[in-house]
């Protein structure tokens, strides 16, 4: 079953997806298939497989630090363990997950993707009716929070019922509350049930504040020269998609558009809906110059 095809359907929880050829050698792409279907099962491991000495640490590399398909991939974290020699160039490898949320959440967000699918299935047709209802849906059924340093277990804080953590997209589809990364996440996992092709890319953003409005440029400076087969995107502070449609890649932002609608007196609800890349630039949003992004470059 092809990734794609894999993301439009509702995860089954009880019925694993198994692969009969565990050698990738030489198939990075499906290696990386594979770890995404065994984060949206809550796997705890990929399990024994065979490849070259680095293939489980390209796969850190390239998924933490890039733009890639599967929304919920973003709270997990990759454990690569220690490569085994066998013979003639090839090691025995494995990478084990960690959680951020607990996975009976990230179900019952899950069962709630499914029931806005069945509902609006047969009546958005085209990629961009999808992409709009998705957006429509969220700025009507979610609220923008900030989290604050100060708070408990920053910055993986509980949401205000106290029971989902704000950045798990089923903040918002069971509490209905979220920061840029539940926005970004939950817009990612409607579209993929859609068969929208959808990334999740992170970034930053000093937004319109004049305070603020010069760091864009330090951001830039700091950026340029990034090697990102290392960098962590800890010290970038937003999250945003990209959508396709017609073979070409648009930014949406439905994070700062709810914000700016119900906190800053905006009237446009489509802000920063299918923009290009000038536009978030001019609006101080920095991209971060990954592989990956530039091969979505919008």
């Amino acid at each position: 079953m092809s990734l794609k095809e894999f993301l439009s359907r509702e995860v089954d929880f009880k019925h694993p997806v198994k692969y009969k050829n565990v050698d990738f050698t030489g198939r990075q792409d499906d290696l990386e298939d594979l770890v995404v279907k065994k984060v949206y099962e809550g796997a705890e491991t990929t399990g024994v497989f065979y490849g070259t000495k680095d293939q489980a640490d390209l796969v850190y590399q390239h998924m933490i630090n890039g733009s890639f398909q599967g929304a919920y991939f973003r709270h997990a974290e990759i454990k690569v363990q220690p490569p085994v020699y066998l013979e003639n160039g090839k090691y025995q490898l494995e990478i084990k997950f960690g959680y951020r949320e607990e996975l009976d959440y990230i179900r019952q967000g899950e069962k709630k993707v499914t029931e806005f699918y069945e509902k609006y299935k047969d009546i958005a047709k085209t990629d961009l009716e999808r992409e709009k209802l998705i957006h429509d849906w969220l700025l009507l059924n979610a609220s923008a929070r900030n989290v604050a340093p100060t708070e408990e277990h920053y910055p993986w804080v509980y949401n205000t019922n106290k029971h989902v953590r704000i950045h798990s997209p089923a903040s918002i589809f069971i509490d209905g509350e979220g920061v840029c990364l539940t926005y970004t996440t939950a817009f990612a996992r409607m579209a993929e049930r859609f068969g929208i092709d959808v990334r999740v890319v992170h970034g930053y953003s000093a937004m319109t504040s004049s305070a603020k409005a010069t760091s864009i440029d330090l951001a830039k400076q700091k950026f340029k020269n990034i090697d990102t087969s290392t960098y962590s995107e800890a010290n970038l502070n937003h999250a945003w998609n990209l959508v396709k449609i017609e073979d070409k890649w648009y930014h949406v932002n439905t994070y700062h558009t709810d914000n700016m609608l119900k906190n800053w007196q905006q009237e446009n609800p489509y802000m920063y809906f299918l923009k290009s890349d000038s536009v978030f630039e001019e609006n101080k949003i920095a991209l971060k110059p990954n592989r990956n992004y530039y091969i979505l470059k919008a």
